[in-house]
């Protein structure tokens, strides 16, 4: 039996970002392959920057879809919230507020062309990408950056699923 919709999307989310090698849109790459994990890590537990983390977030909505629906079969529209942390390394001459922009722009170009994730979703939306402080034990961290993106997968029409 298949992964659910949502266990797909995040599976095919990580493939995206870790495929994110060789030359980028800014004419470079990164230093080292991005990395992405779906379990929450801290920065000073990540080694190797660039380094992604994708998770559910609170917020989704999953509903019935209006006229999609044949005898006991019901569509049903998902609305998935994913959370994108994006963790950094700059130094004295790339600093690490450029490469958070670099790597935000990178997922954000990726992921527009790759919106329906081989055909399991309709669109992703993109809410209000949020730049965060590395802090460790007290300290800012002058040479990381990070980045937190909301991310809103559509799936429409889940199904149909039969009810009854």
């Amino acid at each position: 039996m298949a992964e659910s919709h949502r266990e797909q999307i995040l599976v095919a989310l990580v493939a995206l970002g870790v495929a994110m090698t060789g030359t980028r849109h800014w004419g470079g790459s990164y230093p080292y392959a991005p990395t992405v994990s779906r379990i929450y890590r801290q920065p000073q537990q990540v080694q190797q920057k660039p380094h992604a983390i994708l998770r559910e977030a609170s917020g989704s909505e999953f509903s019935a879809t209006e006229g999609v629906s044949v005898g006991n079969q019901v569509g049903y529209r998902d609305r998935f919230a994913v959370s994108l942390t994006g963790y950094v390394a700059g130094d004295d001459q790339v600093a690490p507020s450029t490469w958070m922009q670099r790597y935000w722009w990178d997922w954000f170009v990726t992921l527009k062309a790759n919106r329906t994730l081989g055909g399991i979703a309709n669109e992703i939306e993109f809410g209000a990408m949020e730049p965060m402080d590395v802090v460790v034990e007290g300290q800012h961290q002058p040479y990381e950056a990070a980045f937190e993106q909301p991310l809103i997968v559509i799936v429409d029409p889940v199904g149909p699923v039969t009810v009854g």
